[in-house]
């Protein structure tokens, strides 16, 4: 894969990927409803015409932030529900993570990311050492991604999206499902 990049930061590494939305198209056919406390609309079930394309880019990132987490075992990917989220003006989305799940990612499908990612245990932190900012490391990740982008992040890395203009993302989760060697028994 072309232009795929891992960020390593104080609290987590993501793998950052340039896809072609032109291969990427996709439908759904759920209506929107309003997600979590925010404005912003959202619709489930989205599916993708080119599934290989896809199924390629994300596999790819996946393996790539597996190693980077010196996960080197066999493993398949199992692909939860994908969503998108139609971001009008003023629309966010309010802190969170993506819980029971391994990894996350976002699809920047239009306009650019207002994605901002937040070290898991900074809050502790903050509270226990007053010099946390200067010492231990970085609080928060804002990536500057442009539309056609795709990141990869553990799931248990909260992260929230600031306020949008006009903007669509297709988010979905894996959980990884580990192959084990099948032992004859010796009895």
């Amino acid at each position: 894969m072309k232009d795929i990049s891992l960020v390593k930061t104080f609290f987590s590494n993501f793998v950052i990927l340039k896809i072609d939305l032109e291969k990427l198209k996709y439908k759904t056919n759920s209506n929107q409803y309003k997600a979590y406390n925010s404005e912003t609309l959202r619709k489930n079930d989205v599916q993708f015409y080119n599934i290989d394309y896809f199924l390629s880019c994300l596999k790819e990132s996946v393996r790539v932030l597996m190693l980077s987490y010196n996960q080197k075992y066999e493993y398949n990917i199992e692909i939860r529900q994908i969503w998108e989220h139609e971001y009008e003006k003023g629309d966010f989305q309010e802190d969170h993570v993506h819980f029971d799940m391994h990894f996350s990612y976002i699809i920047y499908y239009k306009g650019e990311s207002k994605t901002v990612f937040k070290n898991p245990i900074g809050y502790t932190l903050q509270a226990m050492y007053s010099d946390f900012h200067d010492y231990l490391g970085q609080y928060e990740y804002t990536p500057n991604l442009k539309e056609g982008t795709l990141i990869v992040f553990p799931s248990f890395v909260p992260h929230y999206v600031k306020k949008q203009s006009k903007a669509k993302t297709i988010v979905g989760d894996v959980r990884i499902k580990r192959l084990w060697l099948s032992r004859k028994s010796s009895i």
